[in-house]
């Protein structure tokens, strides 16, 4: 099976995300969280708390760890997971937008299926690119264009290092390189579709070029 790179280029003004889609199955497999106003506070506090244990635990067991090793994308951690309440909404929403040599099933024109991904390099430029052109914000339902969301990013970010990251604080654990965002929802519908588990993760979505990378296993 042939394993594509999509790339951009940085000047144009064709390439790159026209849109970020709020979707029930993410093509990264990889879902956000939704918080309200005293669970954020709540999430916020205990991974504090666990990160403060486990400085004081390294201290006095004389514990040390690779540093070169920390900012790898295969240190591993352990998520916490997040529910919602439904009462006192702050109506947010924070996960992936994009994960650096994640995998993506595709099938062409005539059926066949055939494996995309982005490499860390072309999604820092994407995030460039996007706020650059405000794109940002543009936010729809499903890719769908004909259902726009009202809502708007008030967060983005790319994780730099596994173990001393902001995503620690909400419970993810990705890889250097992903790009991180937050929204808030103020589209009472869409909302509704979130705390029902209906829409579960964010989907990029805009004109890629692609290049033959190579032909992969179909065990992938």
């Amino acid at each position: 099976m042939k394993v594509l790179e999509l790339i951009i280029d940085a000047i144009d003004e064709f390439t790159g995300v026209d849109a970020v889609a709020l979707v029930e199955e993410p093509a990264i497999q990889a879902d956000f969280y939704a918080f309200n106003n005293d669970e954020v506070l709540d999430v916020i506090s205990s991974n504090l708390i666990k990160h403060m244990l486990f400085d004081q635990m390294k201290g006095e067991q004389n514990f040390s760890y690779d540093t070169d090793k920390a900012k790898n994308k295969d240190v591993k951690i352990e998520p916490t997971k997040v529910n919602f309440a439904l009462h006192e909404d702050q109506q947010m929403v924070v996960g992936p937008l994009m994960v650096p040599d994640k995998l993506i099933l595709r099938v062409d024109e005539e059926g066949q299926p055939y494996y995309v991904f982005f490499s860390q390099k072309t999604i820092t430029k994407i995030a460039e690119k996007m706020m650059k052109f405000g794109n940002n914000n543009s936010l729809n339902v499903e890719h769908d264009p004909n259902k726009p969301v009202d809502g708007y990013m008030t967060s983005i970010w790319m994780v730099e290092d596994v173990l001393k990251d902001k995503q620690q604080i909400y419970g993810f654990n990705f890889p250097v390189g992903t790009l991180m965002g937050q929204y808030k929802i103020e589209d009472l519908s869409v909302w509704q579709k979130v705390k029902d588990g209906e829409i579960k993760g964010f989907s990029v979505e805009g004109f890629f070029n692609d290049r033959f990378v190579q032909a992969a296993k179909t065990n992938i």
